[in-house]
Parts: C-alpha cells; structure tokens; sequence
C-alpha cells in the first residue's frame, strides 16, 4: 500500500496563523479587561469596540489555522483500489483498479474513465508539491501500462 500524504499549505504557515491568532487574543483580552475595569465606552465610533473586534478576528485565525491543519488530504493505492481525499471532494473516494476503462495524465489533471458507469471522474491536482504530482503520475502510468496489456 503506498500513501501520498498532501500538504497543500506548509506546516509553518499554519503554525503562524495560530500563533497570531493567540497573539490577537491574549492582546485584545488584556485590552478588554482594562476597558471593563475604566468603563465600556459603547459609541461606535471613538469608543472601545476595536478591542472586540480585534478578539473576534484572533478567534477567526486560530479557527482557520487549526481547520487546515485538522484537513488531511492524501492520495493511496493498494492492489485493488485507489482511495483519495482531496481538496475537492466532502469524503474519501474510492476507485476500484479492475473498474478503470481508460486514464489520461494532463499537468495538472488525471482523467480517469470507469468501466462499469462510464463515469469519467476528474482528479484535480493543482495544490500538489512538485515531487507529490510526479508520484501521483507514476502510479497512474503503472495502472495505465496494466490496463495496455
């Protein structure tokens, strides 16, 4: 069974994103409590509602950056079906390889036609890292030389 693991966005700039969103809560929490304290100015303009604002949008990063991070896309074959999660898709898909009809491998496409449904189901690889999108096309060009034969 191979897996390809696909990590559309670096680790590193999830990790930010989180970083800056606890940065913006712990910042705007503090501001907050101080302006409770003094007391809550509640003009719209000129009175202390940027603190709020600014601890929603420190929510909203640390909810994007752990969404992506918790995101785990791959791609894996095994001897009888191909199964995948991409960017795309709500669920993992599964592809029997003794259903496939036919596979055509585009740049940054892979075209595959299905036996029994002549389903045409159209893989979009356009997030791959270079190396992921070479080993995703050489696992389709395997199938396709054994479907050739």
């Amino acid at each position: 069974m191979e897996r390809i693991d696909v990590n559309y966005i670096k680790k590193g700039i999830i990790d930010t994103y989180i970083a800056f969103g606890v940065f913006f809560l712990i910042v705007s929490s503090i501001s907050l409590i101080s302006d409770i304290n003094i007391g809550f100015d509640t003009r719209l303009f000129g009175g202390d509602w940027e603190n709020v604002f600014f601890f929603i949008q420190g929510i909203g990063f640390v909810f994007f950056g752990l969404n992506i991070r918790n995101k785990n896309y791959f791609f894996e074959k095994d001897e009888k079906e191909i199964r995948y999660f991409l960017t795309n898709n709500k669920k993992v898909q599964h592809i029997e390889i003794s259903s496939i009809e036919s596979i055509k491998i585009n740049t940054n496409t892979i075209i595959i036609i299905s036996n029994a449904s002549k389903d045409e189901i159209k893989l979009d690889l356009k997030f791959f890292n270079y190396d992921e999108l070479k080993r995703i096309k050489s696992i389709f060009e395997e199938i396709k030389t054994g479907i050739n034969k």
